[in-house]
């Protein structure tokens, strides 16, 4: 080997070790462990989404199948009822038909498709507006209803949306794997968000709203905005301005509830310490065109005040300082909070308002209300041979008040079909009632006669009552509204012994299907229900005490003989069902707002209303609708036929030979029952 080469080689072995510097090294093992830990918080939270997901999911699948299976037990326990129970059956599947019939009518993509047109090339009509679309849409919306018509109005346009945001509470987009028609095109431009915890406003919120605003802000004259707003949107469209924090406005409009101050007043307030609110969000937009589309829950609302305005312009912000004043709070406030009351806009003609006072660029449409609802029912009840009257959208008021004016009003008609009154005697006994007020134009149209009586009168009713503090109970407004109204019944029918020729039910249910926090829509009352309670609970302390007295004797005599053992059981068995009785008693349950309770124990649940899904959720809210159906007996039997266990026999067939329902036919062909003399089952307790 050459010695040149030979000292190379030397060289490259004697060559130093690269030396490390300690400090960097650190530095770099520290970003290292760093970037790993980010990466493990990721994992970890995918994996916790994942799971939370899975486990909604099958919750969801858990409530499907319980509800299958409640359904198939009920048609077992069906085929063995009386055939009174078997009507009884058939009067609820009817009452639940027309009220399902009301939802589907305000349901999110029926309403797109009757309400909302396009042609396919550019020209959109909404309730016979014509709208260009030159590939300039923008969409905006907050609630669970927008979901489904946000998505469906895309597919609907197509390429002409620009983008779209839809915010929504938690867990509600989980929920479009159960509705397949929800789920939106593969290449959507909707930006989807869930904001909102436990039903407060949280920063999610505010960081959502903030970005719609940035956005908004950048729209030019040629654009257009849809903005979809539908029921229980507070928390969503939660968005102070950057000087005061989310807490710092709950705070203010938890004092001022604290306060007993009035829903209007709030309102004022609320919109004021927003920067979405009150006709804002249209501002930030302007220059573009706005059109608005509401699914409305509130009865006899202006749409200028619904889900706070957000691109209607509020008149009455200027008087958040001296609603705060006028109850002791605006002293309490902090500065920043103050700041943002008293600010004031400029004293001068703005040009976005017409003369009176309303955006000129800006269109809004109410698409979805209680009055299609009641359109939809009355459709419903017609093709069940039922006459429906459709009285008032907008009840509002105690709960209380409402089932004394319904049942005032449905024995004020069956007073009137029978001649009992006259038209201006029903005028006068309703023209002050604030809950069911009738001009003498409408008891003129409603006014019944048995020439137009048909199978039946359907009368229909929407609104949403008070709302009371369900808290720390079970069950919601419309249970108590069934409750409250079968006592209301019971006591008319002792006044007026006429009424007792009619069978008289009430169906009240939730649009949303959750009544208050139970997880039903509402339920079923009747004349036998409430009064049926303290009756049984009578029966079996009675009996209760009978059997104690022969148990206690038969002990002495017989200690150990099976009579004895069989009288000691029945008194346990009375003893049980009297401790369960005295827990759902009517007083106590509608005291803590306990309704549900009593429903869920007694005649196997049948009396509660379910809508929706398994979960009960209709992803449909535009309020609560109510149902009264009048039918008078259709014979004059005295019932007897369908006393007797419903054995189908001879002794089953009703005796009236006029009967127009059930004309009596041979011995070898019976027919159960028809006339519905005996529509008063005894309760059953679970």
């Amino acid at each position: 080997m050459p010695a040149k080469s030979k000292k190379k080689k030397d060289k490259r072995r004697k060559k130093k070790e690269k030396v490390i510097d300690a400090e960097k090294q650190e530095i770099r093992d520290k970003k290292l462990r760093e970037a790993k830990k980010r990466r493990d918080e990721i994992i970890n939270k995918i994996k916790f989404s994942l799971n939370t997901k899975f486990k909604e999911r099958m919750k969801v699948k858990e409530a499907d199948l319980k509800k299958e299976t409640k359904l198939r037990e009920k048609e077992i326990r069906d085929q063995k009822k009386s055939p009174n129970e078997r009507k009884m059956s058939e009067i609820r599947r009817d009452m639940k038909t027309i009220i399902e019939a009301g939802v589907e009518k305000v349901n999110a993509s029926t309403v797109l498709l009757n309400k909302i047109k396009f042609d396919g090339k550019s020209t959109l009509t909404v309730q016979d507006t014509k709208y260009k679309l030159q590939y300039n849409v923008h969409m905006i919306g907050w609630g669970k209803e927008a979901i489904m018509l946000g998505g469906a109005f895309e597919k609907l346009i197509g390429k002409h949306l620009k983008k779209g945001w839809l915010i929504v509470p938690r867990k509600t987009i989980f929920n479009m794997w159960n509705y397949p028609s929800w789920l939106p095109k593969l290449d959507t431009r909707i930006t989807y968000a869930e904001v909102g915890t436990d039903g407060k406003p949280d920063e999610k919120s505010v960081e959502i709203g903030r970005k719609i605003v940035e956005y908004c802000r950048g729209l030019m004259k040629n654009d257009i905005l849809f903005v979809i707003l539908s029921g229980g949107t507070d928390d969503l469209l939660c968005c102070p301005p950057k000087t005061i924090s989310v807490k710092d406005k709950l705070d203010v409009l938890a004092t001022l509830k604290a306060s007993n101050a009035t829903c209007k007043d709030i309102n004022v307030v609320r919109n004021k310490l927003s920067i979405l609110r009150g006709g804002y969000l249209a501002r930030f937009a302007y220059p573009a065109k706005v059109i608005t589309l509401i699914m409305s829950d509130t009865p006899g609302d202006t749409i200028t005040e619904f889900a706070g305005g957000p691109t209607t312009n509020d008149t009455r912000h200027y008087l958040a300082p001296s609603i705060l004043r006028r109850y002791k709070i605006y002293d309490k406030l902090s500065n920043n909070v103050k700041e943002v009351l008293e600010k004031k806009a400029p004293d001068i003609m703005d040009p976005l308002l017409y003369e009176n006072k309303e955006f000129n660029f800006v269109d809004i449409y109410e698409i979805a209300n209680i009055p299609e609802a009641i359109e939809g029912m009355s459709e419903a009840a017609f093709k069940l041979g039922l006459v429906s009257i459709k009285l008032n959208p907008s009840v509002s008021g105690s709960v209380r008040e409402i089932s004394r004016e319904y049942a005032k009003m449905a024995s004020l008609l069956i007073l009137a079909v029978e001649g009992k009154i006259t038209k201006l005697e029903m005028y006068e006994s309703m023209k002050e009632s604030n809950v069911m007020y009738l001009t003498e134009k409408k008891v003129h149209e409603i006014f019944p006669s048995k020439e137009k009586w048909g199978l039946g009168l359907c009368l229909l009713m929407g609104g949403r009552p008070d709302v009371e503090d369900y808290e720390n109970g079970d069950g919601g407004p419309n249970q108590e509204l069934a409750l409250y109204f079968s006592f209301d019944w019971y006591l008319r029918t002792k006044q007026y012994p006429i009424l007792n020729e009619y069978v008289v039910w009430i169906l009240a249910g939730s649009t949303s299907g959750r009544d208050g926090n139970s997880q039903v829509a509402g339920a079923y009352g009747y004349s036998s229900l409430g009064p049926g309670v303290y009756k049984r609970f009578k029966e079996v302390s009675r009996a209760y005490e009978e059997a104690k007295v022969k148990s206690k004797n038969l002990e002495k005599l017989q200690p150990d003989s099976v009579e004895t053992k069989e009288a000691v059981k029945i008194c346990t068995d009375l003893k049980i069902e009297m401790d369960k009785l005295s827990v759902i008693m009517p007083d106590r349950v509608l005291m803590k707002h306990n309704v549900n309770s009593m429903y869920l124990n007694i005649n196997d649940g049948d009396e509660l209303l379910e809508l929706g899904t398994g979960t009960g959720y209709t992803y449909t809210n535009v309020g609560d609708l109510h149902i009264i159906r009048i039918v008078r007996f259709q014979c004059n039997c005295d019932g007897s036929c369908v006393e007797q266990g419903g054995l189908q026999n001879q002794t089953d067939i009703c005796t009236d030979n006029e009967c127009s329902v059930n004309p009596r036919r041979p011995v070898d062909q019976p027919k159960p029952h028809c006339c519905m003399r005996i529509t008063k089952p005894k309760i059953k307790i679970r």
